[in-house]
């Protein structure tokens, strides 16, 4: 079936093929559907997966001759009911709906392999759409986007001054004195980075030598049983930059304390609530130990009572600026329409431009781009190969034809000797105008396996690399120094605490560059659709948990767009990646998502149990004022989310009803109890069938702090639509 649709211009692509089998009885038709292998993983993530419910509307094409147009496509749904989640396999019956309807339409039911419903739709209309239209629409949309980095300011409700102690540490050896220690375990340990110095973190062995520092205290922490239930805090001086009016602090942007909260963000994404990232524009003195409860004070910088509050804020990722509390937002950005290379790099055309790992998949792709699109003449592609590279040869014929002049060099990038023979070979009458920097290596372990090995095999190629070529190109005549990252940087990767670590170092540098007045842009990709030999050796595991996480393989095509579109916005870092995340949504991530979705999403119970534990952790050693005043934070935050307001200070304390907090016309579910945001700390509430006044956030505030442990939410029995199969196993439907 789906090779006869593929003839006929409607080509499925391996998730959307799961329709397994079809059979007809009367007018009605039958099917069994599966989500393919690529996908299975993620069912857990959707109430229904779309690609399942996209299958199962698959089976319209065994429909009678005559019933339905041909080359039918969903056009609207009506009487839409979801009666259960997660499925990843169904059994589907469509039957023609009313034939009054004016429409060409069909009922569908859905239900698992026990018969049990999953979804009804009482009529789904349909209407031909021709090949050509759907080529057209597919050219019309590019799901890959550009995001950017924003920080938004938390709501001062939200930092209540817990009677948690402080502790600061320097290193390892102060982790191990703490552990030896038999006073209590403090609720709050602060491990602060070694100052990058006056260079902003310029020196090359310097980044892998305090991260690996890093690292061996975020392992010791993570050994210590004794610290499960606290939370370690690293702290960091300049190291990102919260917002276009901030800039860097007193100086360049710290690529020392960069590298560390990319190595840290994989921390966090491996081991949820164990770490909190929080950049300074001031010292953290050392007037130490000190307790938060009495706010005893940390010298001329951040005191203890103020640390300990900007951590209970629940967010993981902060900077403090002046007196404002700023969380970490990943944000979508309008992309230039139409915009060509060409257009973007008119100045490379005249000279040479420099792309390390040149022979790569990556590497060869933005070589083929800039001298088939953007015009470049001259190409110095480098690798540690070099012509012995596999498929050397073919790429410089192949870029030869486009009209380029093309060297192919061996090169270890991150040796200075190299580095240094490779720019004085460049010729004098074509200089170099333009550097790509593509190279990198990938070597993958969790946090608790990485060494100081492991660290620098990645360093070398990335970090090394960059600095080097920053530092030996700045006497040139540069138009563009274009550095190829990574989202995991960015995001934080599970098992590439290296490789976050490395990208996020070259993330800063291209901020270093922009304060110095020279040119440099990060592109901290996504991932690709072609596999290259950082990403070739991967598994399906390996592929179905980074879909998991919400980045999709971009086209080559795709890609390459947004490599122009991001070098016409001219911003220091950007993410180009198809990023499509499913809630629950760590709170990186939680504007990715329109208002809409985020009142109607409902978590599972198993991340509402995970969450209410970092609530009651949260609340543990506050006394009855302070947890009164961090649940009523709490309730309001989630009220405004569910009614989608951006700041939790529209809702009055005492409000008893939507139109009281300024919201136009309430929810229909806001009388029944509110749906559970994402990350939410409580179990979503019980349905109910009869609406009752909504409690004001202050007398939620009082119900949440006077019971003792969350209910478990309530299970409301299912009324089994007619013709339902399960209450039907007499039916012949599912023969065959």
């Amino acid at each position: 079936m789906y090779g006869d649709y593929e003839a006929n211009g409607f080509v499925y692509g391996p998730a959307f093929r799961g329709l397994t089998a079809a059979w007809r009885l009367g007018d009605e038709v039958f099917a069994e559907v599966r989500l393919p292998e690529q996908v299975h993983g993620e069912a857990s993530a959707y109430n229904l997966h779309p690609a399942l419910l996209d299958a199962a509307l698959h089976a319209a094409a065994f429909a009678p001759s005559g019933s339905l147009p041909q080359g039918s496509v969903p056009f609207s749904f009506t009487g839409v009911t979801l009666h259960a989640a997660n499925a990843s396999s169904l059994r589907v019956r469509l039957s023609p709906a009313d034939p009054n309807s004016g429409h060409a339409a069909v009922s569908v039911l859905v239900t698992d392999d026990t018969g049990t419903p999953v979804a009804s739709v009482e009529a789904l209309a349909v209407r031909p759409l021709a090949a050509d239209e759907l080529r057209a629409a597919e050219r019309a949309v590019q799901r890959a986007e550009l995001f950017d980095m924003k920080w938004v300011e938390v709501p001062s409700e939200g930092l209540v001054s817990g009677g948690a102690s402080v502790v600061v540490l320097d290193g390892a050896d102060d982790l191990v004195g703490l552990a030896a220690e038999e006073d209590g375990v403090p609720g709050v340990v602060v491990l602060r980075c070694p100052d990058a110095g006056a260079d902003g973190g310029g020196g090359g062995g310097g980044v892998g030598e305090v991260v690996g520092g890093v690292l061996g205290v975020v392992q010791g922490w993570l050994g210590l049983e004794r610290f499960a239930g606290s939370r370690l805090v690293v702290v960091t001086r300049g190291a990102v930059v919260a917002g276009p009016e901030d800039g860097p602090v007193d100086g360049p942007v710290d690529v020392v304390g960069a590298a560390v909260w990319g190595l840290v963000r994989s921390a966090q994404a491996e081991h949820p609530d164990r770490f909190v990232l929080l950049d300074l524009d001031t010292d953290l003195d050392s007037g130490a130990d000190a307790d938060a409860g009495n706010e005893a004070g940390m010298g001329s910088g951040l005191d203890g009572g103020r640390v300990a509050a900007v951590v209970a804020c629940g967010e993981p990722q902060l900077a403090v600026r002046g007196e404002r509390v700023l969380a970490a937002r990943l944000t979508r950005l309008e992309s230039p329409v139409d915009v060509s290379g060409r257009e973007v790099l008119p100045w490379l055309s005249g000279g040479s431009v420099l792309v390390t790992g040149g022979t790569g998949v990556l590497g060869a792709a933005v070589a083929r781009h800039l001298a088939g699109v953007c015009g470049v003449r001259d190409l110095l592609l480098v690798s540690r190969r070099g012509p012995d590279a596999p498929g050397a040869e073919g790429l410089r014929a192949e870029l030869a034809a486009l009209g380029a002049e093309v060297r192919i060099v061996a090169c270890d990038v991150g040796e200075r000797r190299e580095v240094v023979r490779l720019l004085e070979g460049v010729p004098a009458g074509c200089p170099l105008t333009g550097v790509v920097h593509a190279a990198g290596v990938l070597d993958d372990a969790t946090i608790a396996s990485l060494t100081p090995e492991r660290l620098g095999t990645v360093f070398a190629a990335k970090v090394d690399a960059a600095l080097l070529l920053d530092e030996l190109t700045r006497g040139m005549e540069l138009s563009a120094f274009v550095l190829f990252s990574s989202a995991a940087g960015i995001l934080g990767s599970a098992g590439q605490g290296n490789y976050a670590a490395a990208n996020a170092a070259l993330d800063a540098l291209a901020y270093r560059r922009r304060a110095a007045g020279l040119p440099g842009v990060s592109l901290a990709w996504g991932l690709w659709e072609e596999a290259s030999g950082m990403t070739g050796h991967l598994a399906g595991t390996d592929h179905r948990r980074i879909i998991r996480s919400g980045l999709h393989p971009m086209s080559t095509p795709d890609a390459l767009a947004l490599f122009d579109a991001a070098l016409a916005l001219d911003r220091p870092v950007l993410l180009p990646a198809d990023l499509r995340p499913a809630p629950p949504l760590p709170p990186l991530l939680q504007d990715l998502l329109p208002a809409t979705r985020r009142r109607t999403t409902r978590t599972t119970t198993t991340g509402g149990a995970d969450n209410g534990a970092q609530l009651h952790g949260r609340l543990a050693g506050q006394t009855h004022e302070q947890q009164h005043t961090t649940l009523l934070a709490l309730v309001r935050s989630h009220i405004a989310t569910v009614l989608g307001h951006t700041t939790p200070d529209t809702i009055p304390p005492t409000a008893r009803s939507a139109t009281s907090a300024s919201t136009p016309s309430p929810p229909s579910n806001y009388a029944t109890g509110s749906p559970t945001p994402p990350d939410s700390a409580s179990p979503p509430p019980s349905p109910s069938t009869t609406p009752t006044p909504p409690p004001s956030p202050t007398t939620s505030t009082h119900n949440s702090s006077a019971r003792d442990s969350p209910p478990r939410p309530s299970r409301t029995p299912q009324r089994h639509p007619r013709g339902c199969p399960r209450c039907s196993r007499s039916s012949s439907g599912w023969r065959r």
